[in-house]
Protein backbone atom coordinates (compact mmCIF):
# COMPACT_ATOMS: atom_id res chain seq x y z
CA UNK A 1 0.00 0.00 0.00
CA UNK A 2 1.09 3.45 -0.50
CA UNK A 3 0.63 6.31 1.03
CA UNK A 4 -0.05 10.32 -0.28
CA UNK A 5 0.31 13.26 2.07
CA UNK A 6 -1.53 15.47 0.68
CA UNK A 7 -1.54 19.49 3.13
CA UNK A 8 -3.50 18.76 5.90
CA UNK A 9 -4.99 15.29 5.50
CA UNK A 10 -3.71 11.48 4.75
CA UNK A 11 -5.22 9.80 1.66
CA UNK A 12 -4.93 6.06 0.98
CA UNK A 13 -4.23 6.93 -2.62
CA UNK A 14 -1.84 3.61 -3.62
CA UNK A 15 -0.25 6.64 -5.41
CA UNK A 16 -3.10 8.00 -7.97
CA UNK A 17 -2.17 11.35 -7.13
CA UNK A 18 1.45 11.03 -8.05
CA UNK A 19 0.59 9.27 -10.61
CA UNK A 20 -2.02 11.36 -12.37
CA UNK A 21 0.89 14.22 -12.76
CA UNK A 22 3.41 11.69 -14.28
CA UNK A 23 0.97 10.58 -16.70
CA UNK A 24 0.35 14.66 -17.82
CA UNK A 25 4.13 15.18 -17.48
CA UNK A 26 5.52 11.87 -18.16
CA UNK A 27 3.00 10.01 -20.07
CA UNK A 28 0.57 10.36 -23.05
CA UNK A 29 -2.25 12.30 -21.14
CA UNK A 30 -4.04 14.51 -23.61
CA UNK A 31 -4.42 17.00 -20.11
CA UNK A 32 -1.33 18.15 -21.22
CA UNK A 33 -2.88 19.94 -24.65
CA UNK A 34 -5.52 21.85 -22.52
CA UNK A 35 -2.67 23.03 -20.07
CA UNK A 36 -1.07 24.47 -23.27
CA UNK A 37 -1.97 28.15 -22.83
CA UNK A 38 -0.65 28.18 -19.15
CA UNK A 39 2.83 26.89 -20.69
CA UNK A 40 2.99 29.71 -22.95
CA UNK A 41 2.12 32.10 -20.54
CA UNK A 42 4.55 30.61 -18.23
CA UNK A 43 6.95 30.58 -21.03
CA UNK A 44 6.71 34.24 -22.33
CA UNK A 45 6.85 35.33 -18.23
CA UNK A 46 10.17 33.60 -17.98
CA UNK A 47 11.43 34.33 -21.47
CA UNK A 48 11.03 38.18 -20.45
CA UNK A 49 12.44 38.07 -16.98
CA UNK A 50 15.68 36.47 -18.52
CA UNK A 51 15.57 38.83 -21.25
CA UNK A 52 15.44 42.06 -18.69
CA UNK A 53 18.74 40.47 -16.58
CA UNK A 54 20.74 40.47 -20.17
CA UNK A 55 19.44 44.10 -20.78
CA UNK A 56 20.47 44.95 -17.45
CA UNK A 57 17.14 46.50 -16.71
CA UNK A 58 17.30 43.82 -13.78
CA UNK A 59 20.23 43.75 -11.87
CA UNK A 60 22.67 40.71 -11.27
CA UNK A 61 25.01 40.88 -8.51
CA UNK A 62 28.11 38.92 -8.91
CA UNK A 63 31.20 38.09 -6.25
CA UNK A 64 34.90 38.19 -6.23
CA UNK A 65 34.35 34.65 -5.53
CA UNK A 66 33.28 31.99 -8.02
CA UNK A 67 29.88 30.97 -7.96
CA UNK A 68 28.84 27.59 -9.62
CA UNK A 69 25.41 26.79 -9.65
CA UNK A 70 24.41 23.19 -9.58
CA UNK A 71 21.00 23.32 -11.06
CA UNK A 72 18.04 21.86 -13.25
CA UNK A 73 15.37 23.27 -16.10
CA UNK A 74 13.10 20.41 -14.63
CA UNK A 75 10.87 20.49 -11.29
CA UNK A 76 11.37 17.50 -9.02
CA UNK A 77 14.43 15.57 -7.67
CA UNK A 78 17.37 15.13 -10.30
CA UNK A 79 20.25 14.32 -7.82
CA UNK A 80 21.45 18.11 -6.99
CA UNK A 81 22.19 17.71 -3.78
CA UNK A 82 24.52 14.46 -3.42
CA UNK A 83 26.53 16.27 -6.33
CA UNK A 84 26.97 19.15 -4.36
CA UNK A 85 28.33 16.81 -1.76
CA UNK A 86 30.89 14.88 -4.06
CA UNK A 87 32.07 18.05 -5.40
CA UNK A 88 32.91 19.92 -2.17
CA UNK A 89 35.03 16.81 -1.13
CA UNK A 90 36.84 16.51 -4.28
CA UNK A 91 37.30 20.14 -4.50
CA UNK A 92 38.67 19.73 -0.05
CA UNK A 93 41.18 16.89 -1.33
CA UNK A 94 42.71 18.89 -4.13
CA UNK A 95 42.97 21.95 -1.18
CA UNK A 96 40.07 23.77 -2.52
CA UNK A 97 37.79 25.75 0.12
CA UNK A 98 34.43 25.14 -0.73
CA UNK A 99 31.58 27.23 0.30
CA UNK A 100 27.77 26.41 -0.12
CA UNK A 101 24.81 28.31 -0.64
CA UNK A 102 21.18 27.89 -0.60
CA UNK A 103 17.58 28.90 -0.92
CA UNK A 104 16.59 26.14 2.24
CA UNK A 105 13.29 25.53 1.07
CA UNK A 106 10.57 26.19 3.74
CA UNK A 107 14.04 27.76 5.79
CA UNK A 108 13.13 30.48 8.36
CA UNK A 109 16.88 32.27 8.10
CA UNK A 110 15.54 35.24 9.55
CA UNK A 111 16.07 38.81 8.41
CA UNK A 112 19.79 38.26 7.14
CA UNK A 113 21.59 35.56 6.03
CA UNK A 114 22.19 32.06 8.30
CA UNK A 115 25.42 30.78 8.75
CA UNK A 116 24.70 26.84 9.59
CA UNK A 117 26.42 26.03 12.64
CA UNK A 118 26.15 22.76 14.88
CA UNK A 119 22.87 24.32 17.02
CA UNK A 120 21.21 25.49 14.31
CA UNK A 121 17.50 23.14 13.51
CA UNK A 122 16.82 21.80 10.44
CA UNK A 123 13.55 23.70 11.04
CA UNK A 124 15.56 26.93 10.39
CA UNK A 125 17.33 26.30 7.79
CA UNK A 126 16.13 23.81 5.46
CA UNK A 127 16.50 19.71 5.18
CA UNK A 128 19.35 19.75 2.22
CA UNK A 129 21.25 22.61 3.59
CA UNK A 130 21.68 20.68 7.03
CA UNK A 131 22.27 17.64 5.07
CA UNK A 132 25.08 19.19 3.56
CA UNK A 133 26.29 20.90 6.49
CA UNK A 134 26.56 17.84 8.92
CA UNK A 135 28.05 15.62 5.92
CA UNK A 136 30.52 18.26 5.17
CA UNK A 137 31.27 20.77 7.78
CA UNK A 138 31.70 23.76 5.64
CA UNK A 139 30.88 27.13 5.43
CA UNK A 140 26.69 26.92 4.54
CA UNK A 141 24.91 30.15 3.92
CA UNK A 142 20.82 29.98 3.70
CA UNK A 143 18.51 32.82 2.20
CA UNK A 144 16.13 33.36 -0.19
CA UNK A 145 17.88 36.17 -1.50
CA UNK A 146 20.87 34.16 -2.72
CA UNK A 147 23.37 36.93 -3.72
CA UNK A 148 23.57 38.15 0.29
CA UNK A 149 23.53 34.24 1.13
CA UNK A 150 26.97 34.76 -1.45
CA UNK A 151 28.34 37.65 0.24
CA UNK A 152 28.01 36.28 3.97
CA UNK A 153 30.66 33.73 2.88
CA UNK A 154 33.06 36.02 1.18
CA UNK A 155 36.68 35.08 3.04
CA UNK A 156 35.52 32.04 4.22
CA UNK A 157 35.62 30.23 0.69
CA UNK A 158 37.47 29.56 -2.48
CA UNK A 159 34.69 28.79 -4.55
CA UNK A 160 30.62 28.47 -4.13
CA UNK A 161 28.62 26.07 -4.98
CA UNK A 162 24.69 26.84 -5.29
CA UNK A 163 22.62 23.82 -4.51
CA UNK A 164 20.02 24.94 -7.23
CA UNK A 165 19.42 28.39 -8.62
CA UNK A 166 19.83 28.26 -12.11
CA UNK A 167 17.09 29.75 -12.90
CA UNK A 168 18.01 32.16 -9.98
CA UNK A 169 19.54 35.19 -12.46
CA UNK A 170 19.99 37.77 -9.77
CA UNK A 171 22.90 35.73 -8.69
CA UNK A 172 25.97 36.26 -10.51
CA UNK A 173 27.82 32.56 -11.80
CA UNK A 174 30.96 31.74 -13.34
CA UNK A 175 29.25 28.28 -14.40
CA UNK A 176 25.98 26.22 -14.57
CA UNK A 177 25.66 22.71 -14.14
CA UNK A 178 22.50 20.88 -15.26
CA UNK A 179 21.84 17.95 -13.19
CA UNK A 180 19.34 16.03 -15.59
CA UNK A 181 17.52 12.16 -14.24
CA UNK A 182 18.07 10.13 -16.72
CA UNK A 183 14.92 7.99 -16.08
CA UNK A 184 12.88 11.22 -16.09
CA UNK A 185 14.48 13.48 -19.19
CA UNK A 186 12.48 16.31 -19.94
CA UNK A 187 9.07 14.40 -20.06
CA UNK A 188 6.92 15.69 -22.49
CA UNK A 189 9.01 18.60 -23.39
CA UNK A 190 6.77 21.20 -22.06
CA UNK A 191 7.16 24.21 -19.83
CA UNK A 192 4.65 24.19 -16.47
CA UNK A 193 2.26 23.25 -15.69
CA UNK A 194 1.53 21.66 -18.95
CA UNK A 195 5.42 19.93 -18.81
CA UNK A 196 7.64 19.20 -15.86
CA UNK A 197 10.20 22.11 -17.03
CA UNK A 198 11.01 25.02 -15.31
CA UNK A 199 12.79 26.34 -18.62
CA UNK A 200 12.65 25.00 -22.13
CA UNK A 201 15.38 22.52 -23.01
CA UNK A 202 16.83 25.16 -25.64
CA UNK A 203 18.65 26.17 -22.23
CA UNK A 204 21.28 24.07 -22.04
CA UNK A 205 22.52 25.76 -25.07
CA UNK A 206 24.23 28.12 -22.34
CA UNK A 207 25.32 25.91 -20.04
CA UNK A 208 28.71 25.06 -18.91
CA UNK A 209 28.27 21.04 -18.89
CA UNK A 210 25.09 18.77 -18.18
CA UNK A 211 25.38 15.81 -15.88
CA UNK A 212 23.42 12.49 -16.32
CA UNK A 213 22.24 11.32 -13.10
CA UNK A 214 21.54 7.39 -13.83
CA UNK A 215 21.18 5.40 -16.95
CA UNK A 216 18.80 5.25 -20.16
CA UNK A 217 18.68 8.89 -20.71
CA UNK A 218 16.80 9.24 -24.50
CA UNK A 219 16.95 12.93 -25.02
CA UNK A 220 19.01 15.47 -27.12
CA UNK A 221 21.93 17.70 -25.72
CA UNK A 222 23.94 20.42 -27.59
CA UNK A 223 26.03 19.37 -29.50
CA UNK A 224 29.80 20.38 -28.07
CA UNK A 225 28.10 20.26 -24.61
CA UNK A 226 30.58 18.80 -22.02
CA UNK A 227 28.25 15.65 -20.57
CA UNK A 228 29.26 13.92 -17.09
CA UNK A 229 27.46 10.30 -15.92
CA UNK A 230 26.78 10.59 -12.29
CA UNK A 231 24.91 7.30 -10.61
CA UNK A 232 24.05 7.25 -6.87
CA UNK A 233 25.26 4.65 -4.86
CA UNK A 234 24.05 3.09 -1.48
CA UNK A 235 26.66 3.86 1.14
CA UNK A 236 25.67 2.07 4.13
CA UNK A 237 22.58 2.43 6.88
CA UNK A 238 22.89 4.28 10.06
CA UNK A 239 20.64 4.89 12.38
CA UNK A 240 18.39 8.10 12.84
CA UNK A 241 18.64 8.82 16.32
CA UNK A 242 22.33 9.36 16.00
CA UNK A 243 23.83 8.67 12.58
CA UNK A 244 25.93 5.53 13.83
CA UNK A 245 26.47 2.82 11.44
CA UNK A 246 24.35 -0.20 11.24
CA UNK A 247 23.99 -3.73 10.12
CA UNK A 248 20.75 -3.75 8.70
CA UNK A 249 19.54 -6.93 7.24
CA UNK A 250 17.48 -7.09 4.18
CA UNK A 251 13.75 -8.12 5.01
CA UNK A 252 10.15 -6.75 5.56
CA UNK A 253 10.45 -2.90 6.30
CA UNK A 254 8.62 0.27 5.91
CA UNK A 255 9.53 2.33 3.55
CA UNK A 256 9.21 6.88 3.48
CA UNK A 257 10.49 9.10 1.19
CA UNK A 258 9.28 12.96 1.53
CA UNK A 259 11.60 13.51 -1.48
CA UNK A 260 11.16 14.80 -5.34
CA UNK A 261 11.57 11.43 -6.75
CA UNK A 262 10.80 8.49 -4.10
CA UNK A 263 10.34 6.13 -6.53
CA UNK A 264 14.20 5.89 -7.29
CA UNK A 265 14.68 5.47 -2.98
CA UNK A 266 12.18 2.21 -3.30
CA UNK A 267 13.94 0.85 -6.55
CA UNK A 268 17.00 1.39 -4.23
CA UNK A 269 16.25 -0.40 -1.30
CA UNK A 270 14.30 -3.04 -3.30
CA UNK A 271 17.59 -3.52 -5.37
CA UNK A 272 19.46 -4.32 -1.89
CA UNK A 273 16.74 -6.98 -0.93
CA UNK A 274 14.62 -5.14 1.11
CA UNK A 275 10.88 -5.74 0.84
CA UNK A 276 8.59 -2.77 1.41
CA UNK A 277 5.49 -3.67 3.16
CA UNK A 278 4.07 0.17 2.79
CA UNK A 279 5.96 2.90 1.22
CA UNK A 280 4.95 6.62 2.30
CA UNK A 281 5.12 8.86 0.09
CA UNK A 282 5.50 12.59 1.17
CA UNK A 283 5.69 16.01 -1.04
CA UNK A 284 9.03 16.98 -1.58
CA UNK A 285 10.51 18.87 1.89
CA UNK A 286 7.87 18.04 4.03
CA UNK A 287 8.64 18.91 7.79
CA UNK A 288 8.74 15.55 9.64
CA UNK A 289 7.38 16.09 13.26
CA UNK A 290 6.37 13.48 15.74
CA UNK A 291 3.14 14.28 15.34
CA UNK A 292 2.77 13.34 11.59
CA UNK A 293 5.05 10.51 11.98
CA UNK A 294 2.52 9.06 14.68
CA UNK A 295 -0.43 9.59 12.53
CA UNK A 296 0.69 7.67 9.92
CA UNK A 297 -0.20 4.16 11.59
CA UNK A 298 3.58 3.04 10.91
CA UNK A 299 3.79 -0.79 12.31
CA UNK A 300 6.50 -0.48 15.37
CA UNK A 301 7.33 -4.04 14.26
CA UNK A 302 9.24 -3.42 11.18
CA UNK A 303 12.10 -1.21 10.31
CA UNK A 304 11.37 2.08 9.53
CA UNK A 305 13.54 3.18 6.72
CA UNK A 306 13.71 6.67 5.41
CA UNK A 307 16.55 8.84 2.90
CA UNK A 308 18.86 11.11 4.57
CA UNK A 309 17.55 13.98 3.80
CA UNK A 310 14.37 13.02 5.84
CA UNK A 311 16.26 11.46 8.74
CA UNK A 312 17.91 14.89 9.71
CA UNK A 313 14.42 16.49 10.01
CA UNK A 314 13.39 13.01 12.48
CA UNK A 315 16.38 12.79 14.83
CA UNK A 316 14.81 14.42 17.82
CA UNK A 317 12.35 11.71 18.36
CA UNK A 318 13.26 9.23 16.35
CA UNK A 319 12.70 5.41 17.17
CA UNK A 320 15.25 2.64 17.92
CA UNK A 321 14.51 0.85 14.73
CA UNK A 322 14.46 3.95 12.36
CA UNK A 323 17.46 3.99 9.98
CA UNK A 324 18.46 6.15 6.85
CA UNK A 325 20.24 5.16 3.73
CA UNK A 326 23.40 7.07 3.22
CA UNK A 327 24.24 7.73 -0.56
CA UNK A 328 26.97 8.85 -2.53
CA UNK A 329 27.33 10.34 -5.84
CA UNK A 330 30.04 8.33 -8.47
CA UNK A 331 30.71 10.20 -11.27
CA UNK A 332 32.89 9.06 -14.65
CA UNK A 333 34.55 12.03 -15.16
CA UNK A 334 36.56 14.44 -13.42
CA UNK A 335 33.52 16.98 -12.97
CA UNK A 336 35.64 18.82 -9.98
CA UNK A 337 38.79 19.53 -11.77
CA UNK A 338 36.54 20.72 -15.05
CA UNK A 339 35.26 22.94 -12.52
CA UNK A 340 38.64 24.50 -11.46
CA UNK A 341 39.71 24.86 -14.82
CA UNK A 342 36.32 26.85 -16.21
CA UNK A 343 36.19 28.82 -13.11
CA UNK A 344 40.31 29.78 -13.19
CA UNK A 345 40.76 28.22 -9.41
CA UNK A 346 44.32 27.25 -9.26
CA UNK A 347 45.19 24.29 -6.09
CA UNK A 348 47.34 25.47 -3.50
CA UNK A 349 51.00 24.23 -3.91
CA UNK A 350 50.95 22.33 -0.79
CA UNK A 351 47.30 20.99 -1.74
CA UNK A 352 44.63 20.05 1.16
CA UNK A 353 47.30 20.77 3.53
CA UNK A 354 47.70 23.93 3.02
CA UNK A 355 44.05 25.33 3.45
CA UNK A 356 43.81 23.43 6.57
Amino acid sequence: MAIQYNSHALILTGGKMSNAVDSVWYGRNPLRYFLLPLSLIFLAAAGIRRLLYRLGLLKTRSSEIPVVVIGNISVGGSGKTPLVVHLAEQLRERGVRAGVVSRGYRADPGPEPLMIDDSTPPSRCGDEPFLIYHRLNVPVAVFPDRPLAVAALEGKADLILSDDGMQHYAMGRKAEIAVIDASRGFGNGFVLPAGPLREPASRLNSVSAAVINGEGFSGTLPDGLPVFHMRVEPSCFRRVKDSSRCDLKAGKVTALAAIGNPGRFYRTISDMGFEPQRTISLPDHTPLTAKLISGLGIDPGLPLVMTEKDAVKCREFAGDNWYYLQIDAVLDGDLAGFIMKVTGIKAPQGGAEENK
